[in-house]
């Protein structure tokens, strides 16, 4: 007997992409879509997705995540309940603003939120930042940041087993 090919094969759904829907295997190695395609070769695990969409994750853009407001009260999701509820609605990405507080530099907020997600998140997370009060020198608003950083936090959590979904 030869060993799989594949971590997962996800066989015969209705796969949509960007430009097309169709009919195929979705090969998967790792974290990685290695291949799509009819008839691929075997996996370690299979999902019979016959009759059903197989979709990209979605990216949730506009997050708040244990997001301390200015008046010191923190929403009440943690990067792991958030990250969990979004999977379960087909959102694989979340980016949470990275609130910038009087006193701490763009760069700490953002560096902050990671530490907060280590750990816990489930999905892919990047950080937006949101500038806040600097004493008078530049105005609010929000700063998109170049640190649109895809953390492979999931990897942390192969030990737990797939991710939500494919249980």
């Amino acid at each position: 007997m030869t060993e799989p090919v594949y971590d997962l094969l996800i066989r015969g759904g209705r796969v949509a992409t960007a430009s097309d829907v169709f009919e195929a295997d979705v090969a998967i190695s790792g974290e990685t879509i290695a291949a799509i395609g009819r008839g691929l070769p075997g996996a370690r695990r299979e999902i019979d997705a016959r009759g059903k969409l197989v979709l990209p994750g979605g990216v949730d853009s506009h997050a708040h995540i244990e997001q301390l407001s200015a008046a010191g009260i923190v929403n009440a999701d943690t990067f792991e309940s958030a990250t969990v509820s979004a999977a379960f609605g087909g959102t694989t990405t979340v980016i949470p603003f990275a609130v910038q507080h009087r006193g701490q530099s763009l760069r700490e907020a953002v560096a902050d939120y990671h530490r907060r997600a280590a750990g816990q998140a489930r999905d892919g997370v990047g950080v937006r930042a949101e500038r806040g009060p600097l004493g008078g020198t530049a105005g609010g608003g929000l700063l998109l940041l170049l640190i649109l950083r895809w953390d492979r936090l999931l990897h942390a959590h192969k030990s737990a087993g797939p991710p939500i979904g494919m249980r």
